[in-house]
């Protein structure tokens, strides 16, 4: 069994002003999980992965890198309000919403819109923001969160539940992450009648930004390199939600063989930013973290921030079931010898090159040693039900009707969903 240590709190907190979280006056309490010289830093505040300490394989003297972009504190992650959402957990349910819309047992629901036209990642206080209830077991940490009726627009109150477990395994240790949610009866203050539980869509994700190279490193995500267990994707529109279909991974999408992420993102300029081949290869040459390389537009004009953010399809043997953990992914760093693989119960994957960072959101002052993220500095591997999928009319495409989001329903099953990341040697 892996130690666990309990640290002190590191600061007492008080939620943001404004705040919707029942425990308003809670600390936020930080935890270390330590398994042989790999360490994992946990925080109530959003059920965080703080930090994520590993060796360097090819140099043992030059020790030991923290992998995960972050705050240098859970104060600073806090005051700033993430809007990265850096290391947390999101929901209650990940990614986009369309027109912060969804239509649920007849009807209709209005969230916050907090990305544009679209609701992202919960909303404007979504569970990222809230301090978790936290409690040492063994080998890990249990964080648990409710969620009332009404919480940012969604019907239902719900209990969920993260608990993180560190264990050995051969040449490294796993960090196994289980997320659970259950419908509540209402309670006596909630605005509706009666005291049943209401359906409500549930989808949560772990959004950690890797670095295999470290949070800080010079060469951005570009000298990691990428495999995917995933032959097809789901093409979005302008504002990033899928248009329901499913289409194969191909050129600058393909992963299936495994590939650098500076190759990964020259072929994505080329091929989908409208850029030509001296372009795309100059902007991941530049390594200024202010610097935004963008698509080019008609008549030179620039455009939005480009790279990954899609959601992949992960390919399940067909005899797998939704408890079966597949592989999903696996993130290399020849430089170091570090190794991710990730494993999960999810259908999708989203892939996020942090295209939006610019290198002062957030601020400097408020990241670990000072660092200026900036775009391409992390990738995030977020396994997820599909976005923009509540209530997915049937005539979309199949698979991608069977990724739509869970729905708790009263008297039905509970919400599952577990992810694994093992970290080891080349």
């Amino acid at each position: 069994m892996p130690g666990l240590y309990m640290m002190t709190s590191i600061e007492e907190l008080q939620s943001a002003a404004g705040s919707s979280s029942s425990d308003a006056n809670a600390r936020i309490r930080c935890f270390r999980l330590s398994c042989g010289d790999i360490s994992v830093e946990l925080s109530s505040l959003g059920a965080s992965i703080a930090r994520i300490l590993l060796p360097n394989y090819r140099d043992a003297e030059s020790g030991r890198d923290d992998v995960v972009l972050g705050y240098r504190s859970p104060r600073d992650q806090h005051d700033d309000r993430n809007r990265p959402f850096f290391s947390a957990i999101v929901g209650r349910v990940a990614n986009r919403i369309e027109r912060g819309r969804f239509e649920l047992n007849g009807e209709e629901y209005r969230l916050d819109c907090n990305d544009g036209p679209n609701h992202l990642h919960g909303g404007n206080d979504g569970f990222c923001h809230r301090i978790w209830s936290a409690e040492a077991t063994e080998g890990g940490v249990r964080f648990e969160l409710v969620s009332p009726d009404g919480d940012q627009g969604y019907p239902g109150r719900i209990a969920v539940v993260a608990t993180y477990t560190l264990e050995p395994v051969v040449g490294g240790a796993r960090l196994t992450l289980n997320m659970s949610a259950r419908l509540l009866p209402k309670c006596s203050s909630s605005t509706s009648t009666g005291g049943e539980a209401r359906s409500t869509p549930i989808n949560l994700a772990q959004h950690t930004y890797y670095n295999l190279g470290g949070h800080s490193s010079v060469d951005r995500i570009l000298d990691n390199e990428l495999r995917l267990n995933c032959r097809s994707f789901t093409p979005v529109d302008s504002t990033s939600i899928p248009t329901g279909e499913v289409v194969d991974a191909t050129g600058a999408m393909d992963f299936a063989e495994g590939k650098s992420m500076r190759q990964a993102l020259i072929q994505y300029g080329v091929e989908r930013a409208g850029l030509d081949q001296e372009a795309a290869e100059e902007n991941v040459r530049v390594k200024s973290p202010t610097r935004v390389a963008r698509t080019l537009g008609g008549g030179g004009a620039t455009g939005s921030p480009y790279g990954f953010d899609h959601n992949y399809i992960v390919d399940r043997p067909p005899d797998s079931t939704g408890s079966d953990e597949i592989l999903v992914a696996k993130l290399t760093h020849p430089p170091s010898g570090r190794v991710m693989q990730v494993r999960a119960t999810a259908p999708g994957v989203q892939v996020y090159t942090s295209n939006y960072l610019d290198g002062n959101t957030p601020s400097p002052e408020h990241c670990k040693d000072g660092v200026s993220y900036g775009q391409w500095q992390g990738i995030c591997l977020e396994t997820q039900c599909f976005p923009s999928s509540v209530g997915v009319a049937g005539e979309v495409n199949e698979m991608f009707r069977r990724g739509r989001c869970f729905i708790l329903e009263p008297g039905g099953e509970d919400y599952s969903h577990t992810v694994s990341f093992e970290f080891g040697s080349l």
